[in-house]
């Protein structure tokens, strides 16, 4: 690895958690491109690897990619992965016969077609996260960045909404942010979701409430996407990943 950065307390590591959505909406198109949305996204896993790798400015970054849905919460496609690592690189792989067995590898549909449990998967995250930061060694900071991707509501209503694990990530920040003057800070965990919808506010209840969600549940407040093509959400999570 380059060398690290620094972030006051000690050396930085980032890592991304992508929870990607397998609920069976997922098999429509998007409206912009007429890709199905499920292969889409896959396509923006392999993208986003790409990219991360071949950013000179991005470094000691890791990435865990998770797919869900309400018969599988912990479907963990890739773990603690090293983005500058060769092993998942493939930057030719469009124009390679070997496309769709890359895509497999991240579509959320393989396994998956159920209901939406966004509490579920979030809490599975959260726990990840926060472990990962905890095992920060001395002189080491551990930022997490967990990724929230869903195409629709919470569902079914008995389903949890998440809102709990927001607040105990809001609790870990100022729990770890106390410990700056005394020492034995760790890190910080933020969470930032996508709304991946495909009509505008107002046009789809589903997606509405989706909407209200996922925007409540973006710690800090300000990281909450919002697309209806999966190309931009590559770019929003390169960009913000080791903020």
């Amino acid at each position: 690895m380059a060398e690290y950065e620094t972030e006051g307390a000690g050396v930085l590591l980032a890592h991304g958690f992508l929870l990607l959505d397998g609920s069976g909406s997922m098999e429509e198109p998007e409206l912009r491109t007429g890709l199905k949305k499920h292969r889409a996204v896959a396509k923006m896993a392999q993208d986003l690897i790409n990219e991360l790798h071949d950013d000179d400015a991005i470094t000691n970054t890791l990435l865990t990619i998770i797919c869900y849905d309400g018969r599988w919460v912990d479907d963990v496609r890739l773990r603690d992965y090293d983005i500058k690592s060769a092993t998942h690189y493939k930057p030719d792989y469009a124009d390679s016969p070997e496309r769709d067995s890359v895509l497999d590898l991240w579509d959320p549909l393989r396994g998956h077609g159920g209901t939406t449990p966004i509490g579920r998967a979030f809490a599975l995250a959260r726990r990840l996260a926060e472990d990962w930061v905890n095992t920060a060694p001395a002189g080491l900071v551990h930022r997490a960045a967990i990724y929230l991707l869903s195409d629709g509501m919470n569902y079914p209503d008995t389903e949890p909404n998440g809102m709990g694990e927001r607040q105990e990530i809001e609790k870990f920040y100022h729990d770890q942010e106390a410990k700056r003057a005394q020492g034995g800070y760790k890190g910080r965990i933020r969470v930032a979701t996508v709304g991946y919808y495909q009509s505008p506010p107002g046009k789809n209840p589903e997606e509405d409430k989706g909407r209200e969600l996922l925007d409540a549940l973006a710690f800090p407040s300000t990281l909450y996407f919002e697309t209806s093509n999966a190309k931009e959400i590559a770019r929003f999570i390169r960009q913000t990943v080791t903020e």
